[in-house]
């Protein structure tokens, strides 16, 4: 009998989080995460981890690699939603 297992990922641990932004703001948020077929809370992120860049920054405060590896992923993402529309 074959046992099934589940694959494992290598996802950081996440939390969630609340905000109050006014409703022009998230419509623009919303208008960006369709038009680069992404999410909200991607757009989010991803305006969080510039914000967070180390320029001007102390470098211990934000990991370029990890920056790097994001905006590599979010680039792979987009292209490949992008052919399969196609």
């Amino acid at each position: 009998m074959a046992t099934s297992k589940k694959r494992q990922t290598h996802k950081a641990k996440t939390g969630r989080i609340m905000i109050t932004i006014p409703d022009g703001l998230l419509d623009m948020v919303d208008k960006a995460a369709q038009e680069d077929y992404t999410t909200r809370s991607d757009v989010i992120r991803m305006a969080i981890l510039w914000y967070l860049r180390p320029q001007g920054r102390d470098l211990a405060q934000a990991d370029p690699d990890t920056i790097l590896k994001t905006l590599q992923h979010r680039k792979a993402r987009v292209g490949i939603k992008k052919m399969l529309e196609d």
